[in-house]
């Protein structure tokens, strides 16, 4: 309570001194802008800046107060640090908030496109992004699954598990999103695993690695990282990963 009064403070003072145009679509983060862009959104601002390794961990800052007040449609997840104070900012009355799943699983990502299209009017955009994403997860599943002779097995970070699913891995086991305890190991280890896969945002298997003696990836989930900027950049480069991983 105290930081949202210091912010309604700020915004006070920061009204009478600066105006900036209306934004189209805010997101709270780049993983939220990245799904508003396929849903067909073109003027998409991003609160936290791409280059956080954990964007989700933004807090509001002074500068944010007037993006947020000159924002059409504002689009979250829910899991960000700043999303309730953003919520007792917005009015509802002039504003349009977009609540979605962000998710590598296709059916949820495809239902969080569309929610997103629905209310900026872009239904054909977004249907043809989604056809496009499915197509390129179908396809990189089938180069996958032609690896017969290739070890598969893997151990997931939790917030990873969608898109390994997607690709047709064999998902033994999961950890995390809290650091590893010593009694995990042994339990992370049956069936015997052939690789650990990890969040690059919130990295908690190097343990697991030194450990079980088993090759770590890090996979990508907020776009923004290694170069990526959509969600078909993400995939692209987790496939690469995990392709470049299990073909050793």
């Amino acid at each position: 309570m105290k930081q949202i009064v210091t912010l309604l403070i700020a915004l006070i003072v920061f009204n009478s001194c600066n105006k900036t145009e209306p934004i189209d679509v805010l997101a709270t983060t780049s993983w939220t802008a990245a799904f508003a862009e396929c849903a067909g959104a073109q003027n998409v601002i991003s609160l936290a800046p791409t280059s956080l390794i954990h964007p989700s961990e933004y807090e509001l800052q002074v500068n944010d107060i007037e993006k947020i007040k000159n924002a059409k449609f504002i689009v979250y997840a829910g899991y960000e640090i700043l999303a309730s104070e953003l919520l007792e900012m917005v009015d509802t009355s002039k504003q349009t908030l977009i609540k979605i799943n962000t998710s590598y699983n296709i059916d949820q990502l495809s239902s969080s496109v569309a929610a997103i299209a629905k209310q900026l009017k872009t239904e054909e955009i977004a249907s043809k992004n989604i056809s496009s994403i499915t197509s390129k997860i179908d396809s990189f599943k089938q180069i996958i699954l032609t690896y017969e002779n290739e070890k598969r097995q893997v151990c997931s970070h939790f917030f990873q598990q969608d898109i390994i699913n997607e690709l047709g891995l064999d998902l033994i086991n999961i950890f995390g999103p809290q650091p590893l305890e010593a009694y995990d190991f042994k339990k992370l280890n049956e069936p015997a695993t052939d690789l650990i896969i990890d969040n690059i945002h919130n990295p908690i298997g190097a343990p697991l690695e030194e450990i079980l003696k088993v090759k770590r990836i890090e996979l990508v989930n907020f776009p923004g990282t290694n170069g990526t900027r959509s969600l078909e950049d993400v995939i692209n480069y987790n496939f690469m990963k995990i392709k470049k991983a299990i073909r050793k």
